[in-house]
This record gives C-alpha cells, sequence and structure tokens, in this order.
C-alpha cells in the first residue's frame, strides 16, 4: 500500500510540502523520446509542520521551492514562509519550526 495523504486518507488534519521540480520551462528527458514536461512537482505529508519541516531539510536545501500547506477538514491554506523559514531565507532549526506551527495554529483557531 502506497502513503496517502491526509486528504486522501480523510484525517481531519495534516500538512503538504510542494516543491517545483520544473516551473514554467519544458525539460527533455537524456534522449527525448518521453516527451516534454512542464510544472513537475513533488508533495510530502505530514501530521505536523515539525515532522514535514525535519523531512524537507534532509531532502530540499533550497527553500524558496517548496510551499507548504495546512490541510484542515479537507481545505487547504497556505502556511506563512515565516513559519518555516529565517529572514535570510534558510530554513528554521525543527525547535523553531515547533514553535512557529504553534502560534500559527493558535492564530487560525480564533
Amino acid at each position: 500500500m502506497g502513503i496517502l495523504s491526509a486528504k486522501e486518507q480523510k484525517l481531519p488534519y495534516g500538512y503538504k510540502a510542494i516543491i517545483k521540480v520544473f516551473k514554467d520551462e519544458d525539460y527533455c528527458d537524456t534522449d527525448c523520446k518521453g516527451g516534454f514536461y512542464t510544472d513537475m512537482e513533488i508533495h510530502y505529508y505530514a501530521d505536523t509542520l515539525c515532522s514535514l519541516g525535519r523531512l524537507l531539510r534532509e531532502r530540499e536545501s533550497d527553500p524558496s521551492r517548496v510551499r507548504i500547506y495546512e490541510i484542515k477538514k479537507e481545505l487547504e491554506s497556505e502556511v506563512p514562509r515565516t513559519s518555516y523559514t529565517k529572514e535570510d531565507g534558510s530554513w528554521r532549526s525543527k525547535s523553531a519550526m515547533c514553535e512557529s506551527n504553534k502560534r500559527y495554529g493558535a492564530a487560525q483557531k480564533s
């Protein structure tokens, strides 16, 4: 069985990260027999922003290519970039991201 998103599993809450591999450009595979690809994305899912951040820091060195969405009752809303990046654009630490998540979640509940 493959990994299913929070939305596909009908979970009440989760986070999704989308990494743009190719954006607004064509890419041809090595022999071009497979054709061209446009707007290719990789999606990662996690139950907390902290765990998603840990995974992203290991797999994606450039946070500017990433968009993170909160999934709540099958509705998606973009998480503010300041919740997972520092002022210089680099990844926040796990502890800072966890604290940011607490503040972000509390702000959304009111």
